[in-house]
């Protein structure tokens, strides 16, 4: 009886949680093609945001999107909508470019180096945060081991802007590969809760009845 009742649990974690595990890739502009993603137009030639799909775990909703881009004196626009909670990160390398044969770094990396530090700024549209680096290369170690830029809570729609340069001037070429990732609580909780309250209530039966 113990052992069916831990099955039951876990048949209802499973069957409680996600019913897909979808994820889809773009590369946006003259970035080389990244394997494995679709390939976008120029984002910052639309004012109003490439539109990446919906972020979330509902039917049509894609619960990771990855993003990989380049900004040349410009500012790129995306728009998205949004069902869940999510956070937004960088994508550290090694990437895969056409097909396979030539690897890149991954995350901000700024193109023909001057020695000045790029100012790289990666803002929600919607007013909840944005934040700004200045730095030639945005790594891993640069970032202190964390890749976690800021969290944003569910909504519809969403627009970000991706710039590399200082203030409403952007210049300079740099690639960027950006990561939005859905994160809800998960809907098999209560269902794992309230199988552990059953196996609780059974135990203490039994041992009264000892």
């Amino acid at each position: 009886m113990f052992k069916k009742m831990i099955g039951a649990a876990l048949v209802a974690v499973v069957l409680g949680g996600p019913a897909h595990a979808l994820t889809i890739g773009y590369t946006e502009g003259s970035r080389d093609l990244v394997d494995g993603t679709q390939k976008l137009g120029d984002a910052s030639s639309s004012a109003l945001g490439t539109s990446l799909g919906v972020l979330g775990f509902g039917a049509s909703d894609y619960r990771q999107i990855d993003l990989h881009g380049r900004i040349v004196s410009a500012t790129d626009f995306f728009s998205f909508s949004a069902t869940s909670n999510f956070i937004v990160e960088f994508i550290f390398g090694p990437i895969s470019v056409k097909n396979g044969t030539k690897t890149i770094d991954g995350g901000f990396v700024q193109e023909g180096n001057t020695g000045n530090k790029s100012e790289f700024v990666l803002e929600l549209m919607d007013g909840s945060e944005s934040k700004v680096f200045q730095t030639n290369i945005l790594s891993e170690a640069d970032n202190m081991g964390t890749s976690l830029i800021f969290k944003a809570m569910a909504g519809t729609p969403y627009t970000f802007s991706v710039q590399n340069g200082p203030g409403n001037n952007p210049s300079g070429a740099a690639t960027y590969d950006i990561r939005l990732t859905a994160v809800p609580i998960p809907a098999a909780l209560p269902l794992l809760a309230g199988g552990l309250g059953i196996l609780g209530f059974v135990g203490w039966r039994r041992k009264r009845s000892a």
